[in-house]
C-alpha cells in the first residue's frame, strides 16, 4: 500500500527520490506521479497554487494516503546543505499559519528545525530561524483538509543565503544537496508507518474504516473524513465504536452523522 507520499516542486528534487527508491512512472490524471509497494512521489511544479491543486486533487482521489513529507531547497541565513523541519508554515500572501506536528527526538536526531515562509515570488531576504519557499504553505493548506498536522511534514534544505544568494544558484546543486535529505525522510517516513499502526486503536482502526467503505458507498473525501472521525473516537472513547450500530446505517453521510 502507497500510504507514504513524498511532495517535491522541482524535476532536480525528484529525480534523487525516483533513483533510490526505485519508483516507476505511474499514469494518473497527467501528473507527475512515480512510485512503488512503499511510496509515492508527487512532482507539483514551482508555485504554491499548483502544488495546493495537485495535493489536493491526489488526496481526494487516494484514500490509501496516510501521511506526505514535502522536501525540497528553501533560502536560509544559515550554511548551504543545513537541513531543517518545518515546525511552522506561513502562506506570507494571505498571513493563515500552520504547526506540524513534528516526530520525536530519537527520529530525527539532532536536525533543528525554523519557521517556513512560503512566498509568492523569489526573494532575497533572509532571516534568522526562517527559511523560505514558494510552495508549503499551498501544500499545507491543500493536505489538511485530509490529514492530521502529525501526517504532514516538511523538509527542507538550504540551498541559498546572503553569501550565496538566489541570483548565484546553480540548478545542477540541486539534486546534490538533496541527497543529504535521503536518510532523514526515510526515517520520518518509517515513524509516520508506526505512528499510523499505532494510533487510535492500531490496525484495527484502519480495518473497521475499510469493513465500512466496503459495505457502505463513500466518496473519496468522505472516506478521509470516516477515518479520521474513527481515530478521535479511538482517541476520545478508548475503544472503536459500535460496528454494528454504524453497518445500519443507510448512507454515508448518515453514518459520519452518527
Amino acid at each position: 500500500m502507497n500510504n507514504i507520499c513524498i511532495i517535491t516542486a522541482l524535476p532536480g528534487e525528484s529525480r534523487v527520490y525516483i533513483d533510490a527508491l526505485k519508483l516507476k512512472h505511474i499514469l494518473d490524471h497527467g501528473w507527475r506521479l512515480y512510485g512503488n509497494r512503499e511510496y509515492l512521489l508527487l512532482q507539483t511544479g514551482l508555485g504554491k497554487l499548483k502544488a495546493a491543486a495537485a495535493v489536493g486533487a491526489l488526496l481526494h482521489t487516494r484514500a490509501d494516503i496516510r501521511a506526505i513529507i514535502n522536501v525540497g531547497i528553501a533560502g536560509g541565513s544559515t550554511r548551504i546543505g543545513d537541513i531543517f523541519l518545518a515546525h511552522q508554515v506561513v502562506d506570507q500572501g494571505s498571513g493563515q499559519q500552520w504547526y506540524p506536528h513534528l516526530p520525536p527526538q530519537r527520529i530525527v536526531d539532532s536536525i533543528s528545525t525554523a519557521a517556513v515562509d512560503t512566498l509568492d515570488r523569489p526573494s532575497t531576504d533572509y532571516r534568522s530561524n526562517r527559511l523560505f519557499d514558494m510552495e508549503a504553505a499551498g501544500i499545507m493548506s491543500a493536505a489538511s483538509k485530509y490529514l492530521s498536522t502529525d501526517a504532514i511534514q516538511f523538509i527542507k534544505v538550504v540551498s541559498d543565503n546572503t553569501d550565496s544568494p538566489l541570483t548565484t544558484f546553480n540548478p545542477s546543486m540541486v539534486t546534490k544537496l538533496m541527497q543529504s535529505t535521503l536518510p532523514v525522510v526515510q526515517n520520518i517516513a518509517h515513524w509516520l508507518r508506526e505512528s499510523a499502526i499505532d494510533k487510535s486503536g492500531s490496525l484495527s482502526t484502519i480495518a473497521l474504516h475499510d469493513r465500512i467503505v466496503a459495505t457502505i458507498h463513500h466518496t473519496s473525501t468522505e472516506k478521509h473524513q470516516l477515518l479520521r472521525l474513527l481515530q478521535q473516537h479511538c482517541a476520545l472513547a478508548g475503544r472503536l465504536p459500535d460496528v454494528s450500530q454504524l453497518l445500519g446505517t443507510a448512507n454515508a453521510s448518515q453514518l459520519i452523522r452518527s
